[in-house]
């Protein structure tokens, strides 16, 4: 369980002396809570999603990310758990806005 922390916070000698004393159960429960906390949502099964893209689609990207982020006055840089909600709010945008405008966006058409 403590590698669903971050690194810095699983060797922490605060963090491992919770897992030597706390029985399985409620030391299960401190480290969702712990996640919850960083991440601001409830507890669900992960996907890591991942592509190797070219180095300036990549910039594109993350400058994409950052204006998101900016537009939704979300922190990214000081709580990286909030990007999953940066990304939550692409996948609504794109979901939510109509094919023609997306090709006519993209293609200039």
């Amino acid at each position: 369980m403590l590698t669903y922390l971050p690194p810095k916070q699983r060797t922490s000698q605060e963090w491992i002396e919770r897992a030597a004393t706390l029985p399985t159960k409620e030391f299960k429960q401190e480290i969702q809570i712990e996640l919850d906390k960083k991440t601001g949502m409830p507890p669900e099964r992960f996907k890591t999603f991942s592509i190797a893209l070219p180095e300036m689609v990549y910039q594109n990207m993350c400058d994409a990310e950052k204006k998101m982020a900016r537009s939704i006055e979300i922190d990214i840089e000081a709580t990286p758990g909030n990007r999953i909600l940066v990304w939550e709010a692409f996948t609504q945008w794109i979901l939510l806005t109509d094919e023609q405008t997306i090709k006519a966006q993209t293609e200039g058409t």
